[in-house]
């Protein structure tokens, strides 16, 4: 498989395919030695002697690997059980959005308030995040699924390489193939983004603490390059504020070579958590009319504020912390419908009706004067 891929790389004129998969050692090796080091290495050690291939010394070391690699897969599994370890969360961006919220982080040992990273100390980084995906994996199975140890595993080892930062070239331009309307587009000012050198961007962001939104190939190179990133408009996050590492945060992600992040306090995601519920960002179209990217920021902002303000005087109403989980959900979500409705009645307001209704006509399908 590997020689295919390298003579893949090497015959393809345009270099696209080396943009897309940059690495093709690197992943196998590292994920032969992370299955090497799980209860899985014990049985491919075994068919390895059985065809004689491991003798006298080479044999103990193999099975040494396989022992301590075990031990640390058994310790990774209790630390994610007990959720002093998470794995790569949920797939549903509106839950990491939530969760984000409150500081969390994917496949990172967390304690004190703060998420440590492991993913980059490889092989070990992938061994711990096999054992993370595996509970969580395990958490969202049926009964019937959970019978399957091998979806259980290949499940695991799809969601622990699919982040791997040397395959996320080829994990998001399988994305772009399959939904290329959700993902085409990030695709694209990815790859335009990765005309200025990782170096150059890694000042840019050491700079600018806040996170930028790009719209288009243009923006997402100006968004890597130092001083003019900061004239872009920030990312926002669920709450309609500017997505910023501060403090000994920004602190953090300069003295140390993973990014430490540090847990939120923030009771209306933590309650939202709790219940179950998400909430998104609002979408760049309200009806038939599509929404400008300084329209739809002003929009993600009121939204999210409303929203977040909405939530918090619910759930500091007096009797709210005696109510049913269920009155709770349903209060909630009426407030969240008001806090959204509210903030597209602001918004409209602010665009004139004549411009409201030339960009609605614009954007609505004429229909044929032709009978079918």
């Amino acid at each position: 498989v590997i020689r295919k891929l390298m003579e893949l790389r090497e015959a393809d004129p345009t270099g696209a395919v080396k943009v897309i998969l940059p690495f093709v050692r690197t992943p196998f090796n590292i994920a032969k030695a992370a299955i090497e080091r799980t209860p899985v290495g014990f049985g491919l050690t075994a068919v390895r002697a059985a065809k004689g291939e491991l003798r006298g010394g080479a044999l103990s070391d193999e099975l040494a690997k396989n022992a301590v690699g075990t031990a640390l897969f058994g310790g990774a599994v209790a630390l994610a059980m007990s959720g002093l370890l998470t794995g790569g969360g949920p797939e549903d961006p509106r839950e990491r959005q939530m969760l984000r919220a409150i500081g969390w982080a994917p496949y990172s040992l967390h304690g004190f308030d703060a998420y440590l990273p492991v993913s980059r100390f490889e092989p070990f980084g992938m061994v711990v995040g096999l054992a993370a995906d595996s509970v969580e994996t395990w958490d969202q199975m049926t009964v019937d699924q959970q019978r399957n140890v091998l979806t259980l595993g290949v499940r695991a080892l799809s969601e622990n390489l699919g982040n791997k930062t040397f395959l996320l070239g080829l994990r998001d331009a399988g994305r772009a193939w399959a939904e290329p309307e959700r993902y085409g587009r990030w695709w694209i000012e990815g790859l335009a983004g990765t005309v200025v050198p990782t170096g150059v961007a890694q000042i840019a962001r050491a700079l600018d603490p806040t996170l930028r939104r790009a719209e288009g190939v243009g923006q997402a190179i100006q968004a890597r390059v130092p001083f003019l990133s900061q004239t872009l408009p920030p990312r926002l996050d669920i709450w309609g504020r500017p997505v910023t590492f501060e403090g000994a945060e920004q602190v953090a992600r300069g003295a140390t070579p993973v990014a430490l992040s540090f847990a939120k306090d923030d009771p209306a995601a933590a309650e939202l958590i709790r219940l179950g519920l998400r909430v998104g960002r609002p979408s760049s179209r309200i009806g038939n009319l599509e929404l400008t990217p300084d329209e739809h920021q002003r929009y993600v902002a009121l939204a999210g504020q409303r929203t977040r303000e909405a939530i918090l005087r619910e759930i500091s109403k007096p009797g709210y912390q005696a109510a049913a989980t269920e009155r709770k959900i349903d209060r909630l979500q009426d407030a969240i419908r008001d806090a959204r409705r509210n903030a597209r009645t602001r918004l409209l307001r602010s665009i004139s009706q004549p411009e409201r209704e030339r960009r609605t006509q614009e954007s609505t399908p004429r229909r044929s004067n032709l009978a079918p």
